[in-house]
């Protein structure tokens, strides 16, 4: 997973680097630069498999600065953190903020991929619980 988080990083810096069109306001320069700072920290701790203090970081960069690729990334590092529900919905807001990014299909399957893992989570849950309920309850 770290590779693919790498290799993502590529095109971000340029895209931290430009005005975001979508967003109501322009990010400050100050605010710029401590996104990419923030944006540096979270390449960082996911390539050490800290995908819960990655994805600090990009949501708090995002903040300062709504550059769709964070929400790529914030992507990558909810799902390596397993949090699957949080990154399909920032898929789902990335190809919003982009919906000509090259690679739609990809993340489209992805996202599908990540709704059918949601629901066998969902549904091995109910599973546990009923298992549960079944062995607590007197014979």
């Amino acid at each position: 997973m770290a590779l693919t988080f790498a290799v993502s990083l590529g095109g971000a810096t340029p895209a931290l680097a430009q005005a975001d069109v979508n967003s109501e306001s322009k990010p400050s320069q100050q605010d710029r630069e401590q996104a990419v700072a923030l944006f540096e920290r979270s390449a960082k701790a996911y390539q050490e498999g800290n995908f819960e203090e990655a994805a600090s970081y990009l949501r708090t960069a995002y903040l300062l600065d709504p550059a769709p690729i964070l929400l790529y990334n914030l992507a990558k590092a909810l799902e390596g953190a397993g949090r699957l529900e949080e990154s399909k919905a920032a898929f789902e807001k990335y190809l919003e903020r982009e919906p000509d990014t090259p690679d739609r299909k990809g993340i489209e399957r992805r996202i599908a991929t990540l709704t059918i893992q949601i629901e066998e989570r969902a549904a091995l849950e109910k599973l546990k619980a009923e298992r549960a309920r079944l062995l607590t309850q007197p014979p």
